[in-house]
């Protein structure tokens, strides 16, 4: 059963934080709840949370994401994405600025704090 659809061009304008993640690991349910914490923090000021599961399947995505009480969306990502963006761990997390130019991109668990530097950085 394919999840969510998300439409880039709702994007358009926007700090955009990729967060890829699968629900089996553990860094990764560490760090939802600091990920939600930022987009209800910097919503107004234009930044979209977008959580990517990789690879798995919607139920576990929405599982996931009601479980953490995420208010951001999450999509099923079948592989398009991972490689992309050339993704080959989880978590990784990905800042993209408001003209659609990727910032930064960290493979593996970070604090709060630096997620919070880097967000601050793509809305500038």
């Amino acid at each position: 059963m394919p999840g969510p659809k998300l439409d880039s061009s709702g994007l358009r304008g926007k700090a955009v934080y990729l967060n890829f993640f699968a629900t089996w690991c553990p860094p990764c349910n560490q760090e939802a709840p600091a990920i939600d914490a930022l987009q209800r923090s910097y919503a107004a000021r234009g930044l979209q949370v977008v959580g990517v599961d990789v690879l798995e399947n919607s139920g576990k995505a929405n599982d996931f994401r009601s479980r953490h009480h995420l208010i951001y969306p999450v999509v099923v990502d079948t592989g398009t994405l991972r490689d992309e963006y050339n993704v080959n761990g989880l978590p990784v997390h990905v800042f993209i600025d408001r003209g659609g130019i990727v910032r930064k991109i960290v493979v593996g668990e970070i604090s709060p704090a630096e997620m919070r530097t880097f967000v601050e950085r793509i809305l500038r």
